[in-house]
């Protein structure tokens, strides 16, 4: 959507929006880690590489989004991610079955509603063996819109422009 750069400039800044929780992964460059990203702009460190194949699949680095330092401040650090355990707001599936997330080291099937009310995207379904989430427990079905698992990624991806000023 265009505006005029006067609503633009109209329109009150807000808060760094978080990465969204089962998409990329962050890390900052002064420091090594690795982190998932959990609803509200909770981290997880991934402390292992094996952990985030497991995870995440040998492609996993293509996920990692380096966050501007000053950036970091916004998110709350967790507690590390464990072997068979995932962070809320994980999307996977196995062998190409039904789609699961997990909610707070709980895991739902998703209905098709669900994915579609949720906004969710496949390419960030990850596909995983049993193993990979044995340490979560099983829950029923998210059958339609879960505010743990809709949000908004911030990635660059989001385009505003505006006439010049004076123009």
């Amino acid at each position: 959507m265009t505006i005029p750069a006067e609503q633009l400039a109209d329109i009150p800044l807000g808060k760094v929006v978080p990465v969204r929780a089962g998409t990329y992964l962050v890390k900052i460059q002064s420091d090594p880690k690795t982190y998932a990203v959990e609803p509200f702009g909770k981290l997880r460190w991934i402390p292992t590489e094996a952990l985030a194949i497991n995870l995440f699949g040998n492609n996993w680095s293509t996920r990692v989004r380096d966050l501007d330092v000053s950036q970091f401040a916004n998110y709350e650090i967790g507690d590390p991610l464990a072997f068979g355990e995932a962070p809320s707001g994980f999307i996977y599936r196995m062998a190409g079955g039904q789609w699961n997330a997990v909610v707070e080291r709980t895991t739902h099937q998703l209905s098709d509603l669900a994915r579609s009310a949720n906004g969710l995207s496949s390419r960030f379904v990850s596909a995983v063996v049993p193993s990979a989430v044995s340490a979560l427990t099983s829950g029923g079905e998210i059958g339609g819109y879960e505010p743990s698992l809709a949000g908004v990624v911030a990635d660059g991806s989001a385009k505003i422009s505006a006439p010049a000023f004076g123009s």
